[in-house]
């Protein structure tokens, strides 16, 4: 869907303007475009954004591509993308999708282009018809005030994401389960996604409110900063809800461990003496088994060795006098030897 405002000065708002008109209406520099493409085909959007002389590499980005928050400068306008967060209803009690905004700003013009319906623009679409002040004071106001409410509504989900927490810290301490866990997860996983939005976008809205374009007006800066300023504070809460449900998540482990050391201890204590008694005796039969007959003989050994070592052992003199008598017994065996003996003896 293709849908056209245009403010002019103490004229009525006009609508659903004729794209071949769109030259014409800018030559007013006085006037106001507001082109919004709500899940349009690139086929039917890139005739019309060509006739903006868009350069083909941000119009390629515009209909094609899917970015992180940034705002490319291209002179006589500025191609800005934003990411926006919203709540849907799913399977689960609830959760959020993330989608992204394509701007492109001129001195007297503003294009949206999204892929689906955005509540923040719809509301600044149906409020800029009933207040001249969204339109009179230029483009870059109007612009304000579109980024202003998509930033707003994360409040919504920030509540949301609060309560919720409540919530699940009442059941991990009193009921928890295992749905629990799945929605701490759920928040977790949110709270991730929507960190991952607002540092970038932090960045793009410091530089719109800081530096030089030449399509924002030196005065209206001040309200991007407040802008900036709002995605500040959102990024301390977004961080100090993770804190919690950090801390939950902790909790709910802690819970589960000492309820599982619990169920588990009695039948510990059950069955292992008797696993215990079990290895034990099977452990002492299976040594024996293996070294039984080996031992046994080995015993028997020491056994003879001992019996063979315990008889009474002969000193050197025993000794001596054996050498002695073996010696006398030598010469009595001798021819002649005892005469020779006993003559010898005589004649000492």
């Amino acid at each position: 869907m293709i849908r056209t405002l245009f403010f002019s000065p103490n004229k009525p708002v006009r609508t659903d303007i004729s794209p071949v008109e769109f030259h014409r209406l800018l030559r007013d520099k006085r006037g106001l475009l507001w082109v919004d493409f709500t899940s349009e085909t690139p086929e039917a959007a890139l005739p019309i954004l060509q006739s903006f002389d868009f350069h083909p590499l941000a119009i390629e980005d515009a209909l094609q591509q899917t970015h992180a928050p940034k705002i490319d400068d291209w002179s006589d306008y500025l191609y800005i993308v934003l990411n926006y967060m919203h709540l849907v209803q799913a399977p689960e009690p609830w959760d959020t999708e993330v989608d992204e905004l394509d701007i492109f700003l001129g001195r007297n013009y503003v294009i949206t282009h999204h892929d689906n319906p955005i509540p923040s623009i719809e509301g600044v679409w149906n409020a800029s018809q009933r207040d001249p002040r969204y339109s009179q004071d230029g483009a870059d106001h109007l612009l304000y005030k579109i980024i202003d409410a998509i930033v707003m509504d994360y409040m919504p989900i920030i509540e949301k994401i609060d309560d919720e927490i409540d919530l699940i810290e009442d059941q991990v301490f009193d009921r928890p389960s295992s749905q629990t866990l799945a929605r701490l997860f759920t928040l977790k996983r949110v709270l991730l996604a929507m960190r991952r939005i607002l540092l970038p976008q932090r960045e793009v809205l410091n530089k719109m409110a800081r530096d030089d374009y030449n399509v924002i007006d030196r005065k209206d800066r001040i309200f991007f900063r407040d802008i900036y300023d709002h995605l500040v504070r959102l990024h301390d809460v977004n961080e100090s809800l993770r804190d919690l449900v950090g801390g939950a998540l902790d909790t709910r482990r802690a819970g589960h461990d000492s309820r599982c050391r619990r169920e588990t201890c009695p039948v510990r204590r059950a069955v292992l003496p008797r696993r215990r008694g079990a290895q034990r005796g099977g452990g002492q039969a299976a040594r024996s088994a293996r070294h039984g007959d080996h031992r046994h003989s080995g015993v028997r050994g020491v056994a003879k060795r001992r019996g063979a070592d315990s008889r009474p052992r002969r000193t050197s003199i025993d000794l001596r006098n054996r050498a002695e008598e073996q010696s006398r017994d030598h010469r009595h065996h001798l021819p002649g030897g005892g005469e020779v003996a006993e003559d010898r003896q005589n004649a000492a």
